[in-house]
């Protein structure tokens, strides 16, 4: 079946040659796509939207046209002299700047062409085109302090040149992006969900109060907060696994502290379950799987917390973390944090694991990313999103070649240095000799290597 992008173009009403050369460039190039890549092109433009009254007096007919901006993949911007006319239900902006505002605030999923006429020479002195052409200046820098660049041109005709070009270059990086979602979906199989017109997912992660337990008492009223806070390490592993999930177009994702009751008390469905030992849902979601599950988190805290895995040849191994020791490595007399510390080399170990289950004719899927610390927690997230290639290969692995929906199950080792992880590695087919070589190796470095104030 062939994919279509649809192409929004967004313009005011002084730039109608441009906005014909694109449709011709969308024409043109969806032909030769379809051949090539079974893919073709669709322009949108708020002109050709019948016109269907809104539902309210009070919503403006731009709520419309964000609807239909909503599911385009490529998002075209064209001024000249025209910024637009204002719309007081959307804050006094045009509707062609909301439209831009829509594409910055979903970047990450559509691609974004901008372009400025050169406003030449002419001075102009109607109160109307200077008013005009002053929104279209501040509206420039607004864009540019956004990080989102531009390309400028002379006439049309020159504009009919670029846009063939650039609107070819984004569709071609476009498609080279499927052997990543190819390989992200799978692992993810959200669209086996038969139960629901769309992908439905939550992303249940233990609020920071959860972490300090029950009794412990913040500095601040977390109740007093939209969300309570997270733990870092938790908030990294939410972007990573939310970018995972745009990558594959996966929209109506959530991602909520274990309190909330969709986890427990809403009907089954996706559920990414994270930080295991401190999520209480998470831990008997996983005990009802039973057999199933080849790994345990053991220890009441997390300096005494292991992992117990089972390899592929049915032995155990017992695996504890590193981190422990590295975390110790304050000057006397300081609990807080320290710049210093981010530059410190740190290891730590995590899981990530896959089960299917089912309700009636409706499959859903359960996935669990936890590590034996916050890092490896991180690190399951970064691993799943950065590297996606190997997580598929674990599927071709464990999974039958005519069913790619069992259970994956795999221990990964973390890397940490200078702010950022380094390095993730498949480690579960090691035996307890490696990860008693590693901790030990560990502790020899933090004492011959000891974190010293202002380093």
């Amino acid at each position: 079946m062939s994919r279509r992008f649809d192409v929004f173009i967004a313009s005011p009403n002084d730039v109608q040659e441009e906005r014909r050369h694109t449709r011709d460039a969308i024409g043109a190039l969806s032909d030769k796509l379809q051949s090539l890549y079974d893919v073709t092109l669709s322009s949108v433009h708020w002109k050709q939207f019948a016109p269907v009254a809104s539902k309210s007096a009070n919503e403006p007919f731009q709520a419309q046209i964000l609807t239909r901006l909503d599911p385009c993949r490529i998002f075209i911007g064209i001024l000249y002299r025209r910024y637009g006319t204002a719309i007081p239900q959307m804050g006094g902006v045009s509707g062609t700047e909301r439209e831009f505002r829509f594409a910055l605030e979903h970047r990450r999923r559509m691609k974004i062409l901008t372009y400025f006429r050169e406003q030449g020479d002419e001075v102009a002195t109607d109160p109307d085109t200077v008013e005009q052409l002053h929104k279209v200046n501040l509206f420039k820098k607004k864009i540019e302090k956004k990080g989102l660049p531009y390309a400028a041109y002379k006439q049309p005709e020159d504009f009919q040149k670029l846009i063939l070009l650039d609107l070819m270059e984004v569709v071609v990086s476009m498609l080279t992006d499927a052997p990543r979602r190819q390989a992200m979906r799978k692992f993810f199989c959200f669209d086996r969900d038969h139960g629901k017109g769309e992908p439905s997912v939550l992303i249940g992660y233990p609020a920071i109060h959860k972490h300090l337990g029950d009794s412990a008492r913040p500095d601040y009223d977390w109740q007093k907060r939209l969300l309570p806070n997270v733990i870092y390490e938790d908030f990294k592993t939410i972007q990573k696994l939310e970018s995972a999930l745009v990558t594959i177009g996966v929209r109506n994702y959530s991602s909520v502290t274990t309190d909330h009751p969709m986890l427990t008390t809403a009907s089954p469905g996706n559920r990414i379950w994270l930080c295991v030992p401190r999520n209480t849902p998470a831990q008997r979601r996983l005990k009802s799987f039973g057999d199933r599950v080849r790994f345990r988190f053991e220890g009441d805290d997390s300096q005494s917390r292991t992992i117990v895995w089972k390899r592929t040849d049915g032995s155990k191994v017992e695996i504890r973390s590193p981190l422990a020791t590295y975390l110790t490595q304050r000057p006397a007399g300081t609990g807080q944090w320290r710049p210093e510390f981010g530059h410190v080399h740190g290891r730590d170990f995590a899981v990530i694991a896959r089960f299917r289950s089912s309700e009636g004719e409706t499959e859903y899927f359960d996935y669990f990313v936890a590590g034996i610390r916050g890092l490896g927690t991180w690190g399951g997230g970064w691993y799943i999103d950065r590297c996606p290639e190997l997580v598929a290969k674990l599927v071709d692995t464990q999974c039958a070649a005519d069913d790619e929906t069992g259970d994956v199950q795999a221990v990964l080792q973390v890397e940490f240095a200078d702010y950022r992880i380094q390095s993730v590695r498949d480690v579960s087919d090691e035996d307890q000799g490696y990860f008693d070589r590693e901790l030990e190796a560990a502790g020899s470095h933090v004492a011959s290597n000891p974190v010293k104030p202002g380093v």
